[in-house]
């Protein structure tokens, strides 16, 4: 079943909030105190790089959010990458950036935990 137009807009005026919410990590000052000990450099060193995966995280999120509002104006919104088949609104309005059906995305994850096991390489990488 294809989303109305009303499913559409609540859509579109949640992935907007959602974007609109993400934080951006605040800057994380270096310790340059010559009184600073190994300590406190390696804090400093583990929160910058906490910020920076953070701050990754949420310019991919925000790029996943870009891509469900383009679906949308392209009328592609909630349509499985993989089968075609109808997203189901439950797991939409769970995640807003699904683009997987569950059938297919369970398939993916079955794919994927095996070729971790094996060592192979995944064909659902994009």
């Amino acid at each position: 079943m294809a989303l109305t137009a009303k499913q559409l807009a609540e859509f579109v005026r949640a992935i907007k909030a959602e974007k609109a919410s993400i934080s951006k990590p605040q800057a994380i000052e270096l310790v340059t105190d010559k009184q600073a000990d190994e300590v406190d450099i390696a804090a400093k060193m583990a929160e910058q790089t906490i910020y920076h995966k953070l701050f990754a995280r949420n310019i991919l999120y925000a790029k996943k959010l870009a891509e469900a509002l383009s679906k949308i104006s392209a009328g592609k919104y909630g349509e499985c990458e993989i089968c075609g088949d109808d997203i189901d609104i439950k797991r939409l309005k769970a995640r807003l950036t699904a683009t997987l059906c569950v059938s297919c995305k369970e398939e993916q994850e079955r794919m994927e935990k095996t070729l971790r096991q094996t060592g192979g390489a995944s064909g659902w990488e994009k």
